[in-house]
């Protein structure tokens, strides 16, 4: 568990167009749904996480979600336009709190947004703590950066990355199917790379798992 920490917004709205089925509710490992498990990376270190899905989702990712523990889902319509529209979305619900006396905008406000992706279940406990911890208090924007294993791979930032709460303007701006790697070149002064040896960082699933594999 994760004493206090950042509040998640778990971008679970893409179209899974290169699975050829939604993986978002696929039985990872004979499972809960891939989004789930996702999700509960997150909740069984007790961090809120606030998913973002299409309006059409609702029904049933949405209730599958908050059934495992999230907050009401944030619809997003424009999802469809990309992974930065949908980010934005995300944003703008959390801006949407500001004054509400919401305990997840104490949360943002002390301790940043933890964007986080609900196609990558292969993170560490270890590497999600460090991301919460590090950088607590700051202006920092907060990355896992995948060490190079040999000469032959430079090193690679992953995610999910941490963004303070003075940057929910800009999240809440956001366009495209870039997400929030524009902002990550803008503020590159203020981004703090945590170095780690997980791959689940940059571990996504594009396509179905072959026969006998995860």
């Amino acid at each position: 568990m994760i004493p206090g920490g950042p509040l998640v917004l778990l971008l679970a709205a893409g179209q899974s167009r290169r699975f050829g089925s939604d993986k978002r509710l696929y039985a990872l490992n004979d499972g809960d749904p891939l989004a789930v498990q996702s999700a509960c990376l997150y909740l069984d270190l007790g961090l809120p996480v606030v998913p973002v899905i299409r309006p059409e989702d609702e029904k049933i990712l949405g209730a599958r979600l908050k059934a495992a523990g999230c907050q009401q889902p944030v619809l997003s319509d424009r999802a469809v336009q990309g992974m930065g529209y949908s980010l934005a979305d995300g944003a703008a619900y959390l801006r949407s709190l500001a004054g509400t006396g919401s305990p997840l905008v104490e949360r943002g406000r002390s301790q940043g947004i933890l964007v986080a992706l609900a196609d990558m279940p292969y993170l560490k406990a270890k590497t999600i703590e460090a991301l919460a911890s590090i950088g607590d208090g700051t202006d920092n924007i907060v990355a896992p950066e995948l060490s190079a294993s040999d000469a032959s791979r430079s090193s690679q930032l992953g995610n999910p990355v941490r963004f303070p709460w003075a940057l929910l303007d800009e999240l809440a701006s956001l366009t495209g199917d870039k997400g929030a790697r524009s902002l990550l070149t803008k503020h590159a002064q203020k981004l703090l790379s945590v170095a780690t040896t997980d791959t689940g960082v940059i571990r996504d699933i594009d396509y179905p798992p072959a026969s006998g594999s995860d």
